[in-house]
């Protein structure tokens, strides 16, 4: 049986599927974990207004810094940071709520998505996220990643 073009191209069928040399599966408890603490201090802290600026990369595409503005718990802006970003395609806002929602799902796919990395950092103080990441650590591909990066958080 000949293959593909498509597969034979990648090498042995069964590298298709392995990790790559050196992977470690990510400690989903313990990012479970960090989730809910995270998440208890944001809904302790109560904000409902409040802005900031995220920075996004969905390899291959790397998308402009926007400044999100959130009232009474909703998104109700989205505006590139630096004017001559006028007109890319960038990233929708989301409440810091949504962001929590994201990062769980990517803990969920880590603990049943074979190869999957995760990881997230909160702030000390309020819980929200601050950096996200997630990507597949499958032998031979090179832009299945994306990471997200909240900055210059304000209450209103």
């Amino acid at each position: 049986m000949s293959l593909p073009l498509a597969l034979s191209s990648c090498g042995a069928v069964s590298d298709l599927f392995a990790c790559r040399d050196g992977y470690s599966r990510p400690d989903v408890g313990a990012l479970s974990q960090a989730l809910r603490a995270a998440r208890l201090k944001w809904q302790a802290a109560t904000v409902q207004n409040y802005s900031y600026e995220i920075d996004q990369f969905s390899a291959p595409v790397g998308f402009p810094r926007v400044r999100v503005t959130v009232k009474n718990g909703e998104a109700i802006s989205t505006e590139p940071v630096n004017p001559q970003d006028a007109g890319r395609p960038f990233v929708i806002g989301s409440t810091l709520d949504q962001r929590f929602d994201d990062v769980a799902s990517l803990i969920s796919a880590a603990s049943t998505t074979a190869c999957q990395e995760v990881s997230a950092t909160y702030d000390a103080t309020d819980g929200h996220p601050l950096n996200v990441y997630s990507g597949t650590a499958l032998k031979g591909v090179e832009d299945g990643f994306g990471a997200w990066t909240i900055s210059s958080f304000t209450g209103l």
